[in-house]
C-alpha cells in the first residue's frame, strides 16, 4: 500500500509539480525580458530628452504667401508655410528689416557673374568663362569676377592667359558705361572664415573658396545689386544675362535657384533633419526648421546682394559655421549654412524664387547611377554641373575621372565618363603646359589681410 501511495505521489508530482515549475521558469524569463525592454526604452527616452525639440509655442502660427510667380519653372512647393515668429526672436528681428527693391534691369545694365576656385580647379574655371561668353547674346553686359586664393592673383592671371582667356581691359569709356572691366581677378583671404569642420571629404568641399560667396557684398562693387554665382565645375549653355534679367521680378526676393527634388530632411549626407540641428535652429530663430521644404543646389545661384547686405546674412552664415564646428550639426561644406541662414530670414513659402529646371543638370561627376543622363536631358540642359568627385578636367591634386567604359540609360553603346565630350569645346587652349604655372599649395594657405582686387 505504501508503494502504491509512492507511485501515486510520483504521478502527481509529474503531472502537477513539474509543469508548475516549468511555468514558473517561463514567467521568470518573461519578467526578465520585460525588464530588459523597459530598461532599453528608458535609456532611449533619456537620449531623446537630451536632443528633443521643445514643443511649439502656441503663439507660433503659420501664414501662406501668395502664389508663386507665374512662368517660373519648377515653382511647385519649394518651401513650406511661413511661421510667424514670436516677438523678440532672431527670426522676428530679420523679418522686420526692410529690404530695398532692386532696380529694374535695362538693355545696357551690367550683369555680375562670380566664379572662383583653388588652383586644382582652375582648368574648370576656364571652361566656365569660355562657355559663359559663348552662349550670351549680349556679352558686353557681362561683368565677371574670378576668385582665387589671396596671394595667387598674378599666377592666376598668367594661367588664364596661357589658356587663351583675354584679359585685355576695354577702353575707359566702355568701362565707365558698363560698370567695370569685363573680367576682374579677386583674391580671397581665407583667414576671414571661422574654423571649418567638414565630414564629407570625397570632393573639394573644404576649400575656403567655396565659402567666398558669403563675402561678395564686401568684394564686389557697391553698385552690384545682384549677381549670379557659378561653381567652377559647370558649363553654361544658356544665356546668363537673360537669366538674371528675369531672376528677381519683384525686386525683393532673397535669391533664385533650381529647386531640389528631395526635402531637407531626406537621409544622407545632404540631410538637414537631425534632432540636434533642428533644436539649434529653434534656439536661434524661435521657429521650427521646415524640414519638409525643398532646398536647392548652390552651384548655380542668384544672390540678391541688396537683401544680403540689409539682413547681414554673412553674420548668420558665420554663426552656423561656428556651431557646426563645435557640434557637428551637418556633414557638407558651404551649402548647409547658406540654406539655414536663408530659411531663418525667409518671408515667403519659397526659400528661393525657382529658377528654370533646365538651368541645372547635376551629378555628371557623381559615383552612382544618377550620373547617367538621357540624350533628352542633355539636349534640354542650359547648364551642366559635374558635382561629385569626378571632374571632366585633370589638374594636379584633382580626382581622376573613371577610365572604364560604361553604359547608361539612353546610351546606344558604351561611352567614357564623365561626359568629357560636353566639356571639351570649352576647355583651355594651353594644354598641360599651363599646369606649370599652378602655384604650390603652400602659396595659398591662410594668411592675414583683407581681400584684394586686381
Amino acid at each position: 500500500q505504501a508503494g502504491q501511495w509512492r507511485r501515486r505521489l510520483g504521478r502527481w508530482e509529474f503531472a502537477i509539480v513539474v509543469p508548475r515549475v516549468a511555468r514558473m521558469r517561463q514567467h521568470v524569463l518573461a519578467s526578465l525580458l520585460v525588464a530588459a525592454v523597459l530598461l532599453i526604452l528608458h535609456v532611449v527616452q533619456l537620449f531623446e530628452d537630451a536632443y528633443t525639440i521643445p514643443p511649439r509655442d502656441k503663439s507660433l502660427q503659420t501664414i501662406h504667401s501668395s502664389a508663386a510667380p507665374s512662368g517660373a519653372a519648377g515653382s511647385a512647393d519649394m518651401g513650406a508655410p511661413v511661421q510667424v515668429p514670436p516677438p523678440g526672436s532672431r527670426a522676428a528681428q530679420l523679418a522686420s528689416v526692410p529690404i530695398p527693391r532692386l532696380p529694374r534691369p535695362s538693355p545696357t545694365s551690367p550683369v555680375h557673374v562670380v566664379v572662383g576656385a583653388d588652383p586644382v580647379h582652375w582648368a574648370g574655371l576656364v571652361a566656365v568663362l569660355n562657355s559663359l561668353r559663348a552662349h550670351t547674346r549680349t556679352p558686353e553686359r557681362l561683368r565677371v569676377h574670378a576668385l582665387c586664393p589671396q596671394g595667387t592673383e598674378e599666377a592666376f592671371r598668367a594661367y588664364l592667359r596661357c589658356q587663351g582667356i583675354d584679359l585685355t581691359p576695354p577702353p575707359s569709356s566702355a568701362e565707365a558705361e558698363g560698370g567695370g572691366p569685363p573680367l576682374r581677378v579677386l583674391g580671397f583671404n581665407a583667414s576671414r572664415l571661422p574654423p571649418l569642420k567638414i565630414k564629407f571629404k570625397n570632393t573639394n568641399l573644404e576649400s575656403p573658396l567655396n565659402f567666398a560667396r558669403f563675402y561678395l557684398t564686401d568684394m564686389l562693387p557697391a553698385d552690384a545689386h545682384a549677381c549670379l554665382y557659378l561653381d567652377s565645375d559647370v558649363v553654361v549653355r544658356g544665356d546668363a544675362v537673360a537669366l538674371m534679367d528675369s531672376a528677381f521680378p519683384e525686386g525683393t526676393e532673397l535669391c533664385s535657384a533650381v529647386r531640389k527634388d528631395v526635402p531637407l530632411e531626406t537621409k544622407g549626407i545632404t540631410s538637414l533633419g537631425g534632432h540636434a540641428l533642428r533644436a539649434k535652429f529653434l534656439q536661434r530663430y524661435g521657429i521650427e526648421l521646415p524640414v519638409a521644404a525643398h532646398g536647392f543646389n548652390a552651384g548655380v545661384f542668384a544672390f540678391n546682394l541688396a537683401a544680403w547686405r540689409a539682413l547681414d546674412l554673412t553674420r548668420e552664415v558665420e554663426w552656423w559655421i561656428r556651431e557646426n564646428s563645435a557640434s557637428s550639426l551637418y556633414q557638407l561644406g558651404s551649402q548647409p549654412p547658406l540654406t539655414l541662414a536663408l530659411v531663418g530670414a525667409r518671408r515667403t513659402e519659397e526659400l528661393c524664387r525657382p529658377m528654370p529646371r533646365e538651368w541645372h543638370l547635376s551629378c555628371l561627376g557623381c559615383t552612382k547611377a544618377s550620373r547617367f543622363k538621357t540624350p533628352e536631358q542633355i539636349a534640354a540642359a542650359q547648364l551642366l554641373h559635374w558635382n561629385g568627385p569626378y571632374k571632366p578636367f585633370r589638374t594636379p591634386g584633382a580626382a581622376a575621372p573613371p577610365g572604364r567604359q560604361e553604359v547608361g540609360p539612353g546610351d546606344a553603346e558604351a561611352r567614357p565618363l564623365p561626359y568629357l565630350e560636353l566639356f571639351a569645346p570649352y576647355a583651355g587652349t594651353g594644354g598641360p603646359a599651363c599646369d606649370a604655372l599652378l602655384p604650390p599649395p603652400g602659396a595659398y594657405l591662410r594668411r592675414p589681410g583683407a581681400p584684394t582686387a586686381t
